[in-house]
């Protein structure tokens, strides 16, 4: 035996009432929550959590990173300096050095992220 149960029928009338209720409250939401953020501002915030993703996933430290970024001191300088650069051949090791170490950060960036995909099924 077979019980029909009657359900309402949804109309556009519905629709639509439903869709206003939404957007009054959405509003309500949007004015309450002040000035939305610009386009740059959400793009520094993704920035800044990606950032702070890959330290995490490269276990890098502000430690570390300033140590590494730190160009003040004797001998040190800008490195965007040309005139610091002091392009020697014990110098020009030293970049080719730099180079392989940041060729091998970029491959262990690339697999993490690779493996991140992965694991996402994407």
């Amino acid at each position: 035996m077979f019980f029909l149960i009657h359900k309402p029928f949804y109309a556009a009338e519905d629709f639509f009432r439903d869709l206003q209720e939404e957007f009054r409250n959405w509003e309500s939401s949007a004015a309450s929550q002040g000035k939305p953020k610009s386009l740059w501002e959400e793009l520094a915030e993704i920035g800044e959590e990606f950032v702070e993703f890959l330290e995490k996933e490269l276990n890098i430290t502000d430690a570390e990173s300033k140590a590494n970024n730190n160009w003040e001191g004797p001998g040190k300088g800008n490195p965007f300096n040309s005139s610091s650069t002091g392009r020697t051949d014990s110098g020009m090791q030293n970049e080719a050095e730099k180079g392989s170490s940041i060729e091998e950060n970029i491959d262990d960036i690339e697999a993490t992220l690779a493996r991140l995909k992965k694991e996402l099924g994407l």
